[in-house]
């Protein structure tokens, strides 16, 4: 079967060819904002891991459990304003349930990676 056609396209690509980045950044502030939240390389929390532990202990799963619950609870639980409100019992519970999370875990393995000497 052969579809046969009536009629030419009159699509024609617009002639302006200005370039993206002449143009003023709009989500830029926002994109920075959501920057933040990463800890600093010179942050309290990353400066005490970077004394406790090296790249070489993550190669040792003895120490590798040890070295991903302090990560997790110092990078994250214990700075995280919602978290000041929890109990103990509560803050292991939230570590415990972030370090099952893969994409967590993932990201935190590659964080510590880049961060420890």
């Amino acid at each position: 079967m052969e579809i046969k056609r009536t009629e030419k396209s009159t699509f024609e690509p617009p002639k302006k060819t200005e370039s993206v980045e002449s143009k003023s950044p709009k989500f830029e502030g926002k994109l920075r904002a959501a920057g933040a939240d990463v800890p600093s390389p010179t942050s309290p929390a990353v400066s005490a891991l970077k004394s406790r532990f090296s790249k070489s202990d993550l190669e040792d799963s003895a120490k590798l459990d040890s070295i991903l619950n302090s990560a997790v609870r110092e990078l994250m639980v214990d700075q995280l304003p919602q978290a000041q409100q929890l109990g103990e019992a509560d803050k292991q519970f939230l570590t415990n349930w972030m370090l099952k999370d893969p994409l967590i875990l993932g990201r935190l393995m590659n964080l510590l990676k880049n961060i420890l000497d």
